[in-house]
This record gives structure tokens, sequence and C-alpha cells, in this order.
């Protein structure tokens, strides 16, 4: 289900989702907060209408927080459980993105709710390396986020100051949370295939938009944030490049 895109801001599509929610086959919603790769966090007032329309229809709502550790300044995130109560609600977090360790297969899922946790089935994977891993990370490690969360600012705010220095027709939407910059490439009107055939003729990859929703296609592109900045700064270089040189062939 869409978001509302409004001068690069998103919003909740309510009516669509009362529609979808009313039908039968429709028994569960993937919600993710924050949202990637808008970087759009979730108010109460949203997750609360979320939560009337689903329970009202008896869908399920499922809850990925994996980003919820990654908050930019001035902002505050809220998980859906503890909006809502435990019932018809699981929520799933992980360590995966806040200290890049995806590779421990480590997930928490998180269910209060009596009915769904009988129905929960899952095999059990995990090692003792992994589970003092995750311990480590909730326990001892909070000054380290908060590092982190300063350089991840540090790098949007540059990324954000070059594309409107230096390619001041994308519209780049500032994340509330996560370390995803979601960049507006459709003012050069060049298409979707000619944009996502510049960047990687650059040598840089990027989620384009078609990856999460065909409305956007690839005139929409996802930047992540995730690497020093010195190696952010070549990757704008590269996609900066991408636009300016083949502007100036004209």
């Amino acid at each position: 289900m869409p978001l509302i895109e409004t001068d690069c801001y998103y919003t909740i599509d309510y009516d669509a989702l009362e529609e979808a929610a009313k039908d039968p086959k429709n028994t569960m919603i993937l919600l993710i907060q924050p949202h990637n790769p808008t970087g759009r966090i979730f108010t109460e007032e949203e997750i609360l209408k979320i939560g009337d329309i689903c329970r009202r229809n008896h869908v399920i709502i499922v809850s990925d927080e994996v980003h919820v550790d990654i908050i930019r300044k001035g902002n505050t995130c809220l998980p859906v459980m503890k909006v809502l109560g435990g019932k018809g609600v699981v929520s799933t977090t992980a360590i995966n993105k806040t200290f890049n360790t995806a590779g421990l297969s480590m997930t928490n899922v998180i269910i209060q709710d009596p009915e769904l946790k009988a129905k929960y089935r899952v095999k059990k994977v995990s090692t003792p390396f992994g589970i003092s891993a995750v311990i480590a990370a909730y326990t001892k490690c909070e000054d380290w986020v908060d590092e982190l969360n300063e350089y991840i600012d540090m790098l949007i705010d540059y990324t954000v100051e070059r594309f409107h220095k230096e390619l001041p027709h994308a519209k780049v939407i500032v994340p509330e949370g996560t370390y995803c910059i979601w960049v507006d490439f459709r003012p050069y009107k060049l298409g979707g295939e000619e944009v996502n055939r510049r960047i990687i003729n650059k040598h840089v990859m990027l989620k384009m938009g078609s990856v999460f929703s065909d409305k956007d296609g690839d005139e929409w592109g996802r930047i992540c944030l995730t690497s020093p900045k010195s190696l952010v700064k070549e990757g704008l270089d590269r996609i900066i490049s991408a636009f300016l040189e083949e502007e100036k062939r004209f």
C-alpha cells in the first residue's frame, strides 16, 4: 500500500488502508518503523489510526523495527507495541543494522498476544556467539550507538548540502530515522532507465525506486550512509558527476 508523497513528505493513505483491510484475503500488514526507504517515523497518532483500522478488520500487525536505534537528532521513535499494546501485534527487532551484524542471523520476535504466541512456530537457529553479541550490544554499547547517530547526522547534513549546491534540481528527503536518504531525480526529466544508467556507469549501486514500488520507479534512489565520510564523498562525487558531465555534452 503506497504512502502519499507531498513535497517530499510521506503520509499514510488511511482510505486505502481501510479498503485493503476490509478484503478478507488480507490478514496481515507489515509496518516498518522507522520507514525504509523514506525515513519517516510514524507518530503515536498515526500508529493509533493504523491499529484501529487493523483491529476492526482482524488484521495482524507485524512491526519491523530493525532501524529503531538509528534515529535522527531531535526525533523520537515509538515502538508500535508500546503504543498499541500486544493484542494482534508482533514486533521484530535486531542488532543487525545498528551493529552491522546481519551475518549472525539474530532476530528478536516479540509476541505478547497469547493467541498469536500459541500459533508461532519457527526453527531456532542461534549460537552462543550470536547470543553473546546480542547481550553485549543491548547492555554495553549505548555510548557507541549515541556516537554512531552523531556520525550519521553529520553524513546526512553533508550529503544534503552537496545535493542542494551541486544537484539543486534533485529533491532530497531528510530522514527522521534510519541512515537512508531518499532522493527524487524526477525534476531532471530523464526517465528511470536513464537515471539508473548514469549512476551505474559511475560504478555506484543504489537501490532504485522500482525495488520498493512500481509507482516510484527508478527516478528515485536510496543512498545508504553507512560508510566513513571519505567513501561517502567519493560516492557523491561520482553520482553528481554522472549528471553534470552528461549535461555538458549539450
